[in-house]
């Protein structure tokens, strides 16, 4: 096991870094904006309007909250409720884009508002009634490809049958996300509470200090069956793989992985995620038991290669030109 120290807490961002952040974003921004749309609507003793943005209001802040308190990607589920949520929200921007329209042809003001600025009004309105259009579009699209994205594997899947084997988890302190070093030490804590309870052994190993064809030539001393679950990205699952060719062995482990990297592609295709999140370590490492095997193509690629090689073996995809540089 290498030595791994736990990372500073990164600070909490204002700004969205994902799509349940950018979607929870607009649901707070809506809260907010009905709750004073009601309290201006009771002062001016419109009590239908008050109570329709005091509802919109709760249901708005409760998106925001479950949407803050969701550490996964969004799934099927999610995006649907994001669809009809921006959906709902075109339609009420419709329907009060309509109702200004009319008011605002019909006499020289909107209640205390002059011609001219309904008018403006009118165009913000319009302008929010299009980008929540889009949003509910996005959304749907979303769910789509959510829904579509594992058909590929689907056919050939058995149910699967939980199975506890010993586990070696190969850990990249260099891959995109730089999380490593806290995974790390995450990982070794877990190892020690497994010896001591008496459960299939967990293996860690640090990548910067050994390579995967030392950590799994070690291990499978041990274990004669295993689990491997390498926590990086692209580069750090195709290493493996290629030291696992090496063993020259027989049996050969399953491998997991934990989305480490910038890309995650072969993550994403394999159902694992596009990102990870420490404190969904426990429920993974649980996952790994349930998980079916899928089978992947892999290409011998041959050329003029970098490092003068001229044969790789090919995963899920090569880049070359500035994709690569930007890899590298």
């Amino acid at each position: 096991t290498g030595g791994f120290r736990r990372a500073a807490e990164p600070r909490m961002s204002l700004w969205p870094t994902t799509l349940i952040e950018f979607w929870g974003a607009h649901a707070a921004a809506w809260a907010l904006a009905s709750g004073v749309v009601s309290c201006y609507a009771l002062g001016a003793s419109a009590w239908a309007v008050a109570g329709a943005m005091a509802g919109l209001a709760s249901t708005s802040a409760s998106l925001a909250v479950l949407l803050a308190r969701n550490k996964e990607e969004a799934g099927t589920v999610l995006s649907l409720s994001g669809m009809l949520f921006f959906a709902g929200l075109t339609a009420l921007l419709h329907t009060g884009i309509q109702t200004l329209a009319v008011s605002a042809s019909g006499v020289g003001a909107v209640g205390a508002l002059p011609v001219r600025r309904s008018f403006m009004v009118l165009g913000v309105l319009r302008k929010l009634r299009s980008w929540h259009a889009l949003l509910a579009l996005g959304a749907a699209c979303f769910a789509l490809k959510s829904s579509n994205k594992d058909r590929l594997f689907a056919a050939s899947r058995a149910r699967p049958i939980g199975v506890h084997l010993p586990t070696l988890a190969l850990v990249n302190l260099d891959a995109g996300a730089k999380m490593g070093s806290e995974l790390g030490a995450q990982l070794a804590e877990e190892a020690a509470r497994r010896e001591e309870a008496g459960e299939p052994a967990l293996g860690v190993a640090n990548l910067g200090e050994t390579t995967p064809l030392a950590a799994l030539q070690s291990f499978g001393s041990i274990h004669p069956q295993y689990r491997v679950m390498v926590c990086g990205g692209d580069g750090t699952v195709s290493w493996v793989l290629a030291d696992i060719d090496r063993l020259g062995k027989a049996y050969r482990p399953t491998v997991a992985i934990l989305p480490l990297g910038t890309g995650n592609d072969m993550s994403r295709v394999l159902g694992w995620g596009k990102f990870f999140r420490p404190s969904f370590l426990r429920a993974r490492l649980e996952a790994l038991g349930r998980a079916r095997v899928a089978l992947i193509d892999r290409w011998d690629v041959s050329g003029t290669l970098p490092d003068g090689q001229s044969r790789v073996l090919l995963n899920n995809y090569l880049s070359v030109g500035v994709d690569a540089r930007a890899s590298l």
